[in-house]
């Protein structure tokens, strides 16, 4: 019974990896997240035209929230990853010529 448990258990992993793998990729991810910040400062508390800003660069980049979220549950597992990613984000903000 183990055994099935476990290999249950791996081929759930397998599925979540490939999901991942054919979702939304790190550049796209960390692109969306530096457009979406800008896009935050742009509208200040404007909220209207934040949500029509984010539209345009969610549009823009071919991704939807719910992707963005699904990218992050799915990498949320390895926190060097996330780190690194959350860095470059912050790289590309702070200076744009960052890439």
């Amino acid at each position: 019974m183990r055994i099935w448990i476990l290999a249950i258990g791996l081929l759930l992993a397998a599925c979540a990896a490939d999901e991942a793998a054919f979702g939304v990729s790190d550049e796209r991810f960390i692109a969306t997240m530096v457009d979406l910040r800008q896009a935050a400062v742009t509208a200040g508390t404007d909220t209207a035209q934040f949500e029509l800003l984010r539209e345009g660069v969610l549009a823009r980049h071919g991704v939807s929230e719910d992707e963005l979220r699904t990218y992050i549950e799915m990498n949320s597992g390895d926190l060097n990853h996330m780190a690194a990613i959350w860095d470059s984000i912050a790289a590309r903000l702070s200076d744009p010529l960052v890439e």
